[in-house]
């Protein structure tokens, strides 16, 4: 225990820890608190839906059926954001100035057949429309969605596409099913079809969670391979193993240094897993942990599996822990056949490529129909690859190390 402890601190030398803090705060400042201030806007304000969603959710739970969209009467809301339209437009010397006072004379006059006008009308056709349409978007604003949410035009095209998505809800999936042919999407869109699921799960969820956790999957298998490399590097490059083969206890040291390799692999990737999970589940995210992601949102499905979006979120974590623990291993192997830092360098840095290529290759958008394993690979018809691909690798990685420990225990030191 001792020599295992040693070990671990030989690891977690403060100098590493520096600079893997330094790499995170690049990585969350660079990349992942956008992620999050993202998600928050898109989820309130600038999503296809904006905050309607949202609202349905909080009311009608998870599921909506028809009497509750009844009920919502998004055909009422829409008549009086178009109502707001018709003051605005009213007012407005661009649209009253081409004899515009109403949404609806707005929308006859942009319908207007430009087949018919000759290069100089449609030129200068197209360059009114183009006006009001900036001024109805409050284009000014196109950086700030909160302020562009104020424009009663972007919340009609919102409610639109909300009433378009669950009043078509079942026509959708059928749609889906009429050209989707990979075998575990189909059983998925036919469960969903089954339920007549009208999920209200907001489609960004899943792909603000899986974006996430690529940038911190990548980050931890790059900073676990930072945190085990230099201890292993460094003895390797100082003859420090032939001096500790003269004794019996010190032919076990490469099983015990594998040991602490692995359990440090594991820790740092479950301290950087809830450390990034804390700052995302900041946002609303916590809210739809035990809501179902076997569903089909704005044309997609959210996930092939019936599982929960907490369930989904710990399969996330899941896969980069044995991502991380496979990289500490094979750092570990390769570590036993470097005999200086260059030549452990020039072997380390292609293996966490070759992890980062694996990772944006393979895992990126995990249980999703566009999965690269999934549909290219595997043509859809394997139950969850990605995760099955993580296992195997772990396997193998620890049994690559586990032999590498084991023959060492007779190697000759001459």
């Amino acid at each position: 225990m001792r020599l295992f402890l040693y070990e671990l601190k030989k690891i977690w030398s403060w100098r590493v820890l520096a600079l893997l803090a330094a790499f995170a705060a690049l990585v969350w400042f660079s990349i992942l608190r956008g992620d999050v201030q993202t998600y928050k806007t898109l989820s309130h304000y600038a999503s296809s839906f904006g905050p309607y969603q949202r609202e349905m959710f909080d009311k009608y739970g998870p599921t909506l059926e028809s009497e509750e969209l009844a009920d919502y009467d998004i055909s009422g809301k829409i008549a009086a954001l178009e109502g707001e339209l018709d003051d605005w437009i009213a007012s407005d010397p661009l649209f009253t100035g081409n004899g515009i006072s109403t949404y609806a004379e707005y929308e006859d006059f942009r319908s207007q057949d430009r087949d018919s006008m000759d290069k100089e009308e449609y030129e200068k056709f197209s360059e009114i429309t183009m006006q009001m349409d900036r001024k109805l978007w409050l284009d000014e604003y196109w950086n700030d969605p909160k302020k562009q949410f104020t424009s009663p035009y972007v919340r009609l095209g919102m409610l639109s596409n909300l009433n378009d998505t669950y009043t078509e809800y079942e026509r959708n999936i059928g749609h889906y099913l009429e050209y989707e042919n990979q075998p575990v999407a189909v059983e998925a869109a036919r469960q969903i079809l089954a339920k007549h699921n009208n999920s209200l799960v907001p489609y960004n969820l899943k792909g603000t969670a899986s974006g996430y956790s690529t940038v911190v999957g990548v980050f931890v298998i790059l900073a676990t391979l930072l945190l085990v490399s230099p201890s292993l590097t460094r003895d390797r490059a100082r003859h420090i193993h032939p001096l500790q083969y003269s004794s019996t206890v010190g032919r076990r040291i490469l099983l015990i240094q594998w040991a602490a390799v692995t359990v440090s692999a594991c820790v740092f990737s479950l301290v950087a897993i809830g450390a990034s999970a804390t700052a995302l589940l900041t946002t609303d995210m916590s809210a739809y942990f035990g809501v179902s992601m076997l569903s089909m949102n704005y044309g997609s499905i959210q996930s092939l599996y019936e599982i929960t979006f907490g369930q989904y979120l710990l399969l996330l974590a899941v896969m980069i822990v044995l991502l991380s623990m496979t990289a500490a291993c094979f750092a570990f192997v390769l570590a036993k056949f470097s005999t200086n830092i260059i030549g452990a360098v020039l072997k380390i840095v292609p293996l966490g490529l070759a992890f980062w290529v694996l990772y944006l290759s393979a895992i990126s958008e995990p249980f999703d129909p566009r999965n690269a394993l999934f549909r290219s690979i595997l043509h859809g018809r394997v139950v969850m690859p990605e995760l099955i691909l993580c296992v195997v690798l772990a396997a193998a990685g620890l049994l690559a190390a586990v032999i590498v420990a084991a023959r060492e225990r007779k190697a000759d030191i001459l």
